[in-house]
């Protein structure tokens, strides 16, 4: 479910809001970055909750934020995401959150049927 929350917000912000495509992963990993399925389970039954709370921040203020700003926001907040994964001992979700920061997800590509290795487009 997470994923196709994804994909969904990927296209939204990249036809409704003129983003890049590789702004637009790093922002909707930012807004459902809960993973459904097996290996999405959190180990911690803090872990789920302590998300949550951090995406509702995120949610509220991305709403007040310029568009520039927002793409740094999702970034931070991933940061934070990945700091209560640690935190947790969440090895999944460890791995996830470093992946995305490390640069594109591939993660995403692959969900909508593009070549992970693609080159991303410029950010204009």
């Amino acid at each position: 479910m997470s994923a196709h929350n994804r994909i969904r917000a990927i296209a939204r912000l990249t036809q409704d809001r003129g983003l890049s495509r590789e702004a637009a992963e790093v922002i909707a990993l930012a807004l459902f970055p809960l993973d459904v399925g097996p290996e999405g389970v959190p180990v911690s039954r803090r872990f789920p909750k302590r998300i949550t709370k951090r995406t509702r921040r995120f949610r509220k203020t991305a709403q007040s934020v310029a568009r520039d700003v927002l793409i740094d926001l999702a970034r931070e907040t991933i940061e934070d995401y990945l700091d209560l994964a640690v935190t947790c001992g969440e090895d999944y979700y460890i791995d996830k959150f470093e992946e995305a920061m490390a640069g594109p997800a591939p993660w995403a590509a692959v969900s909508v049927g593009a070549k992970p290795d693609a080159a991303p487009e410029s950010v204009q």
